[in-house]
């Protein structure tokens, strides 16, 4: 039995049993092991669409390829717009060894081309999306505001991302500023911008895109985690590099 008991502990109890039960009582325990077998690899065939969003030069480049695990000369790799106004367009990636998870790297509204509207959030299709990711390197914007409001109507989980802390610590320490307390002054400041918005509660992550040590990764991660369902959040967590404490938390 020791197959069954290393599979249940990493499902949702009520339902594994549910699904034991009724197997056993069709066919029987003959096959139990090769039923049990076929749902722990239910995760394969997952599938997992996840949205980018927020103006250019947010680092939303850098961080699909930090959470990939690419490197510049991969397959997939997204080019990052050093000079701004990289994403003219909506683009899709997969995940290095899996390809059912997908990411959009959609363009920001607040430009000519893309202002605010229901044809531009229509445009964007939201409703396909297991979760979205807003990315900012600065404070909360009135588009950042209106996009938010869309898509907590529509009833997407939605994470507002503060990118570039590093940079943010590196500025702090040039000028003699101690950092310690830098990253409650942003999350106190976002908190404040969103609250003035008029938006419910939004999850805000302070983060670097280059090291996932710095900021809230981890806690990003936890929290993306928790969105998904069992089937799809393993498929995720078993597709993902180890990118910090909280996935390598996870996977062990």
């Amino acid at each position: 039995m020791n197959l069954l008991d290393n599979w249940i502990t990493g499902q949702d109890f009520e339902h594994t049993h549910k699904d034991i039960k009724e197997f056993i009582a069709q066919k029987g325990v003959e096959f139990l092991s090769e039923f049990i077998r076929k749902k722990s690899n239910e995760w394969k065939d997952a599938k997992i669409q996840i949205g980018i969003f927020g103006e250019s030069g947010s680092g939303k480049s850098t961080f699909l390829n930090t959470f990939r695990g690419l490197k510049r000369g991969d397959k997939g790799f997204a080019d990052q717009g050093y000079k701004g106004n990289s994403t003219k367009k909506a683009t899709t990636y997969t995940m290095k060894d899996n390809p059912n998870i997908t990411f959009t790297d959609g363009v920001g509204c607040g430009t000519i081309k893309y202002e605010r509207g229901s044809e531009y959030i229509k445009s964007l299709e939201i409703e396909k999306f297991d979760f979205v990711l807003l990315m900012s390197n600065k404070n909360f914007s009135q588009d950042d505001a209106w996009f938010a409001k869309e898509i907590r109507i529509m009833g997407k989980p939605l994470f507002f991302v503060r990118t570039k802390f590093d940079e943010i610590l590196r500025s702090a320490r040039v000028d003699g500023i101690n950092g310690e307390n830098i990253h409650e002054e942003i999350v106190t400041v976002c908190a404040e911008n969103i609250k003035d918005s008029g938006i419910p509660t939004i999850s805000t992550f302070i983060i670097s895109n280059y090291d996932t040590t710095v900021g809230d990764f981890d806690k990003l991660m936890g929290e993306i985690f928790k969105t998904l369902p069992q089937t799809k959040r393993e498929a995720l967590l078993y597709s993902l590099p180890a990118l910090s404490h909280q996935v390598i938390k996870e996977k062990k």
